[in-house]
Formats: structure tokens, sequence, C-alpha cells
């Protein structure tokens, strides 16, 4: 029984693994990390940086945004470190995340009344998350329960509930429904138990022909899930500096032109 057999990847196999990977794919990982630098100089600036526009809505989006934009980038550096872990399902999981905070984003810059929308969205996700409260009490026999006031949360959320806004809603209100049938629902094949996805993530066929079941470290994908990383994070970066009324367009445009080189490889 191997150390991946026994710790999975947690196992020193896979620590050893991850100079192999990343040497095989240095040109992928050489550009993470400079987005990397490049996302958090921006991050940075864009902390100290005060908006033109001054309400309270303004206030709340231009704040908010910079969440979105943090988690963007945290969520980046996630899919690199679990990429050269080879946990590409993982990795791609935690993409789906990133590009759904991009459509918010998208959708605060396209829309100028989105912002209400949102805040209206999260109203209505608060009371979910204390009505879940309640029912976990109710579960445990918890003497935190109280029927009266759990009666309330769920009246008013009844009134709110049309307040949520739904993914296809989302995608709409960021101008993204083509890159959305394109890529998020191949990301879904990797959030959802499907026997699809889980033929895709640990069935191998051998060269005599042999279906076997792998488990550990896959390069399945990776090159695919690097490049739809680094668009992502790049439109986010576009766009952040549009709201934010910063010039880093020649940045950005070299970035692109470097993520381009990448298909115009494949397809020499």
């Amino acid at each position: 029984m191997t150390q991946l057999d026994k710790f999975g990847f947690l196992s020193k196999e896979v620590d050893n693994s991850i100079s192999q990977t990343r040497s095989k794919y240095k040109d992928y990982f050489a550009l993470s990390e400079e987005m990397n630098k490049f996302g958090y100089s921006l991050l940075f600036e864009i902390f100290n940086t005060n908006c033109n526009e001054s309400s309270t809505n303004n206030d709340a989006k231009f704040f908010i945004l910079k969440l979105l934009f943090t988690r963007v980038l945290n969520t980046f550096d996630g899919i690199v470190v679990l990429l050269e872990r080879g946990m590409q399902t993982q990795a791609t999981m935690l993409l789906r995340c990133m590009i759904e905070t991009m459509y918010v984003i998208e959708a605060l810059n396209n829309d100028e009344d989105f912002i209400k929308d949102y805040l209206k969205h999260d109203e209505a996700q608060k009371l979910i998350m204390k009505i879940k409260g309640y029912e976990a009490d109710i579960i445990k026999k918890s003497n935190n329960y109280n029927q009266s006031e759990y009666d309330k949360l769920k009246n008013a959320y009844n009134k709110k509930r049309n307040n949520l806004i739904k993914t296809g809603k989302l995608v709409e209100k960021a101008n993204l429904t083509d890159f959305h049938k394109m890529t998020y629902n191949l990301l879904s094949q990797a959030t959802h138990p499907t026997i699809f996805g889980l033929e895709e993530e640990f069935l191998n066929k051998t060269d005599n022909g042999k279906i076997e079941i792998y488990v550990g470290p896959s390069k399945k994908n990776i090159e695919r899930t690097f490049e739809t990383s680094f668009i992502t994070i790049i439109m986010v970066s576009e766009t952040v500096t549009q709201m934010f009324d910063i010039n880093h367009q020649e940045e950005i445009n070299i970035f692109n032109k470097r993520i381009n080189g990448f298909y115009d490889l494949k397809e020499n």
C-alpha cells in the first residue's frame, strides 16, 4: 500500500509530484504568479481609491466590489494550489465559484440599479440563514428554538423570496450568456456527482483497452482550467479598473496576448 493509498492528496507522494507538475506546465504557473502579483497590486490600489460617485448605494456598491475582487483573487490562488497538487476536479469546483463572483462584478458594472437588487437579494439570503438556524435547533431539540420567532422569519422571507437573484438572471445582467454556455455548464460536471463527471474523474483506459479506477494526482484538462481562470481574472481586472477609473490597460493587453499564445501553440 502506497502513501497515496493511505493518505490521498495529503501524502508525501503528492508533495513529490508538485515539482514535476510545475515543471511540465511551467509557462502556466509562471503566468499564474505574474497575474497573482498584478491582481494583488491592483487590489491594494483600489482599496486606497475613493470613488467619484457619492451616494449610499454607490458607497455600498464600491465597498462590495472591493470584497468581490478580493474573493476572485483568493479563489484564483486556491485554483493554482490545487492544480499543482493534481487536484483538477477540486480546482474546477473553485473555478465555478470564481466565475459566479465575476457575474456579480459584471452585473454591478453593467446596470446602475443592480446594487439595489443585490442588497435585496442579500436581505432574503440572511433570512434563509436565520431560518436554517432555527431548523437546526428543531433537529437538535435545542432550547433556543422559538416557534413564534421562527414563524415571523418565515413570513418575512415569504415576502422577500422573489428578491433572490437566480443564476440565469445574474448571467443576463452580466451580459455573459455566451461565456456561461461555453464554460459554466461544463464546470458543473465537477461540482455535481453525475455519472459522467465521476467517469471523467476516476476512470482511465489502459493501452490494452482495460478500464481502471485511478485515484490520485490528475492532469486531465489542467490547461483548460488554467486558461479559463486566466480569462476570468483578466475580465474581472479590466472591469474593476474601469469602475475605479484606474488605467492598467497596457498590462491587461499584455496578459491577453500571453493567454492567446497558449491557444496559438495548440493550433500549431
